[in-house]
């Protein structure tokens, strides 16, 4: 199966998934917030379906543009590649969600 494969995309959306690492991202642990921010810039990178579901769901962008700007160098990165993959992968309209 491919990323842009239907089957895959509806999972990820029936099991919320955007939603559980919304929640994930509340956590103080630094670690957990870098691994959830590093799935989600790979959910991100496998195209516009995924995008979509990740910027329309706009708590978990408003935590990705706060963690953007976090002192953490890795936090800051890791939130910076979901940006710069849901920038490269979206449609227009998933740009403008962004921010």
């Amino acid at each position: 199966m491919q990323s842009e494969d239907p089957k895959i995309i509806q999972e990820v959306v029936n099991l919320k998934v955007v939603e559980r690492i919304t929640n994930i991202l509340s956590s103080s642990n630094t670690i957990i917030n870098k691994e959830s921010m590093w799935a989600l810039s790979n959910l991100a990178a496998c195209g516009h379906d995924f995008v979509k579901a990740i910027v329309s769901y706009q708590p978990l962008m408003s935590r990705v543009l706060i963690l953007a700007q976090n002192q953490i160098q890795s936090l800051m990165t890791e939130a910076l590649y979901v940006i710069v993959n849901c920038v490269n992968m979206g449609s227009k309209i998933d740009q403008r969600e962004i921010f």
